[in-house]
């Protein structure tokens, strides 16, 4: 995914601006957006928490860039071309109070590209007006963020970066897409394990969230609405996908060549993949499989006890019985049996 950086840095020097690009110098120092304003030859300008990023940033491996909280950064672009991240260690820490702000002067989604916090975290900040809002690493850490007005919202290229307890909503396409990527063979890029937890990721027209690519996501407690397909799983995935809110999509979760995810396993001795999710509400399906193998959703509740409304709703083979409890229900896992559905 460093390509997406290296296109317009190609030519820089470590610790040099080049037109359009800053190399940070990859020598093991902590940097702060103040050091970026004087060094970056013009690259970054302002003071005093705001400032204006004229072209990419691109953090070495070595180095740490430290965002202080309550900071602005405004993208001068509207080609879509700056990021600001890499490989190295960016520190975002906003709190509650101060944010941190990643921004457009223009106000248009696709200004900007993104931020790739590298080995670092971003808690507490808001990233509006780029084409694809955070790209995290392997090991990345993404919380109580607000992911809006972006053509993406948090796009993962494999590895295991944590996800939670964001506000993903009204990106132009998807809220979080995660993809391993696999070369012209068949096997994957380099594990894909993220965990997606308590997030709501709401009105993203495309999909909530879209997994694929040979990956296994754990995808927990979020609420995903408004979307398309609130969940689509494709090409071999098989993510555990647990106690989420899964409603008023056009269809609730949609599975595809030959994708296989965990929505509810109740006779295994894993506890975490018992499903509890809530799938209702949605306006055509709210699980609809077009894959030939069986989609395992034991335990969780559809809106309803009641068998033929259920069905109704699910398209392809799935396992759904038994039905999983809510509050009215009061633990009803195992009282209704009923064969597959075919």
């Amino acid at each position: 995914m460093w390509s997406f950086i290296l296109v317009w840095c190609l030519a820089a020097d470590f610790s040099v601006a080049s037109p359009g690009c800053y190399y940070t110098p990859d020598t093991g120092v902590d940097w702060t957006m103040d050091s970026l304003v004087v060094r970056s030859g013009g690259i970054v300008t302002g003071s005093a928490g705001e400032y204006v990023l004229h072209g990419t940033v691109y953090i070495t491996s070595a180095d740490t860039v430290r965002i202080a909280p309550g900071s602005t950064l405004i993208f001068d672009d509207t080609g879509g071309g700056y990021e600001f991240g890499g490989r190295g260690t960016l520190l975002a820490l906003g709190t509650a109070a101060q944010e941190i702000l990643f921004t457009s002067y223009h106000g248009n989604p696709g200004d900007w590209f993104n931020v790739c916090p590298g080995r670092g975290a971003m808690n507490f900040c808001r990233i509006e007006y780029a084409a694809w809002g955070i790209v995290p690493d392997t090991a990345s850490s993404i919380s109580h963020c607000t992911i809006w007005n972006n053509q993406r919202g948090i796009t993962i290229y494999g590895g295991s970066p944590y996800v939670g307890y964001n506000v993903i909503t009204n990106n132009q396409f998807l809220g979080i897409s995660v993809n391993n990527m696999p070369g012209w063979g068949s096997s994957p890029k380099i594990p894909c394990e993220p965990l997606i937890e308590n997030n709501e990721i709401i009105n993203n027209p495309d999909a909530g969230i879209s997994i694929g690519c040979y990956t296994a996501a754990r995808v927990k407690g979020n609420i995903i609405h408004g979307s398309d397909r609130g969940i689509t799983f494709y090409l071999v995935d098989q993510s555990i996908v647990a106690s989420n809110t899964i409603t008023g999509n056009r269809i609730g979760v949609y599975c595809t060549d030959g994708s296989t995810p965990n929505l509810g396993d109740l006779a295994n001795q894993d506890p975490g993949d018992d499903g509890g999710n809530q799938i209702s509400g949605n306006i055509e399906h709210d699980l609809y499989n077009a894959c030939m193998d069986t989609i395992q959703a034991e335990g969780n509740f559809w809106g309803t006890t009641d068998i033929p409304v259920i069905e109704s709703h699910i398209f392809g083979p799935v396992d759904y019985i038994p039905l999983g409890e809510t509050s009215v229900q009061q633990r009803t896992w195992g009282t209704i049996k009923s064969p597959y559905r075919r």
